[in-house]
């Protein structure tokens, strides 16, 4: 039997940082409101419920922004029409 692995910086990889209800609404620039409207109706990021509270991955908030992004928008050439003045 092996024993215990051990990581770079002692940091387990599924173990960054975990954001607040607080924290991700200041990040998205949103009220935490918002942030609960989004959970009640299964739209917003996956969350971890640890006892009474959310917590946020970064990694899934990112990955949820990116299905979220809408396409690039093609440039279309300015019509040459004059207006009057």
């Amino acid at each position: 039997m092996s024993g215990p692995k051990h990581y770079a910086g002692d940091a387990h990889p599924l173990m960054s940082r975990l954001l607040t209800v607080q924290e991700l609404a200041d990040l998205l620039q949103v009220p935490t409101k918002t942030i609960y409207t989004w959970r009640y109706k299964r739209s917003g990021p996956p969350a971890i419920p640890i006892g009474r509270y959310l917590r946020f991955r970064p990694e899934d908030v990112a990955a949820w922004l990116e299905t979220r992004a809408e396409p690039p928008r093609e440039v279309t050439p300015r019509s040459t029409r004059t207006f009057r003045t």
